[in-house]
């Protein structure tokens, strides 16, 4: 992780890394196209920079009809539908919050595909339990019947460390982890249809295997 903080650490990316950001948004486009899906962001701590690398590439106005940026806890309620209990109860960076926003992008963009973000960029807003660099993902899929393509969800918590509010936003795009993870779930960044047909993808399995 340290790695990844430090290749992140200046306030805009090289051209190798917008290069590698590029070519994984460009992946989901193109396969979001082929199976006729769409995603939905509602994005708080990382500002809108997860959808602008989708819509960097040419074509995706046919897989992104909207995305939100819900910074502040009145705006994931208002927008995204996220209850006001969940917030109080669990804390805004919590990933049953990132969930909700999810769903409620996805639901609020009649989009198939819904991606929460929601963290602590810094330097102030950390505690002991959540401390600054902590990012919580929530991943929902809806379904396609006619694809033959389940309904599931997950949620993940991360932590990045107290880099600095660009790093750490840099760094959730440049995450190990993450792509993995959207490697393997169609979610964020890469789609592979196939496995979910098939039902090989095991959500409650999939994080002890990264």
């Amino acid at each position: 992780m340290n790695d990844i903080i430090n290749k992140c650490s200046q306030s805009v990316l090289t051209d190798e890394q917008g290069a590698a950001c590029f070519a994984i948004a460009e992946r989901v486009v193109n396969a979001l196209i082929k199976h006729g899906l769409h995603i939905s962001f509602a994005e708080s701590c990382t500002g809108g920079l997860a959808a602008a690398h989708i819509v960097d590439v040419p074509n995706a106005s046919y897989v992104l009809d909207a995305s939100f940026v819900t910074y502040a806890e009145r705006a994931k309620v208002k927008f995204v539908n996220v209850a006001e209990e969940s917030i109080a109860e669990h804390g805004v960076v919590s990933e049953c919050v990132a969930l909700s926003m999810a769903k409620g992008a996805a639901a609020a963009a009649n989009a198939e595909i819904g991606v929460g973000i929601s963290g602590i960029a810094g330097p102030s807003g950390g505690s002991p339990e959540k401390p600054v660099g902590t990012v919580c993902f929530g991943f929902y899929f809806g379904g396609k019947a006619e694809c033959g393509i389940p309904k599931f969800e997950i949620s993940k918590t991360m932590h990045f460390g107290a880099a600095g509010r660009q790093a750490v936003r840099n760094a959730i795009l440049f995450s190990k982890r993450l792509r993995s993870f959207s490697a393997r779930t169609d979610i964020c960044f890469e789609l592979n249809i196939s496995q979910l047909k098939e039902k090989k993808f095991n959500s409650s399995n999939y994080w002890r295997q990264r």
